[in-house]
Order: structure tokens, then C-alpha cells, then sequence
């Protein structure tokens, strides 16, 4: 995901896959956030939340960074199912922990991320994608 102009609010944002074939087996994944910086964030990391039906990733967007790219990575060694994407977009300051407040649902934010308490309305609900 690029950003064509520089967000006003930068906190944790987040992208998220959640499948429908079960346990998919997740070899590895990771995170990116490329700006005038580069930050990784890795395979069950402190910023990632890993689940038998999805996988997410929290990336706190650069206070001085102007037009982010970030992405999200992830291999399996399974094929089948349905695969459901979504990035959020934090609308208000939130913290790491607040952010990963989530479990994998179609009735989530972006048909991924179900929010249990008012965390989720600190998020654009932008559509997700699905392949």
C-alpha cells in the first residue's frame, strides 16, 4: 500500500489477511514500512498476531515519514480456501496493544478484523479485497 499524500494521523496502522481453508501452515511472513526510512517487522514479532485463520500486522507509521509504502508478506505451505485483505487506516492515536485487540471475522473491519470493543471505530473501515 502506497500513500500519495502524507497521512495527518500516524499511529498503528494495520494489514491483515484472514482465510477460509483452515489452518494454511504460514512458513513466514513480515512487514514493511518504507519511507525516508526502512522498518521491518518480523515473523511473530511483538507487532504481529498470528492465528489459525489469518495473520496481521500492526506498523506505527513514521512521525516524520512523509508518503509511506508499506506491505505485508506472508508464505504458505498450503494452497485452497479464500483469501480476505484489508489495510486500516488508524483515524485516531492508538497503542500496539490496542491495535492488536482483534480476532479474524467477515464481520470485521475490511470483512478481516473484528474489533470486541470501540477499538475498531478508531479505524477507517476501508472495503477489503479478496482472492
Amino acid at each position: 500500500m502506497d500513500w500519495l499524500t502524507t497521512p495527518i494521523v500516524k499511529s498503528y496502522d494495520v494489514m491483515a489477511i484472514r482465510w477460509t481453508a483452515g489452518n494454511i501452515g504460514i512458513t513466514d511472513a513480515w512487514g514493511e514500512q518504507v519511507c525516508e526510512k526502512y522498518q521491518m517487522y518480523s515473523f511473530n514479532g511483538s507487532n504481529m498476531v498470528n492465528k489459525s485463520n489469518g495473520i496481521g500486522i500492526s506498523m506505527n507509521l513514521f512521525d516524520n515519514g512523509s508518503t509511506p509504502k508499506l506491505a505485508l508478506y506472508i508464505y504458505s505451505n498450503k494452497n485452497g480456501g479464500t483469501y480476505y485483505g484489508t489495510y486500516q487506516h488508524a483515524v485516531r492515536s492508538v497503542t500496539l496493544a490496542q491495535s492488536k485487540s482483534y480476532t479474524f471475522s467477515s464481520s470485521g473491519l475490511g470483512g478481516v478484523l473484528n474489533y470486541s470493543d470501540s477499538i475498531g471505530s478508531y479505524y477507517d473501515n476501508m472495503q477489503g479485497v479478496s482472492i
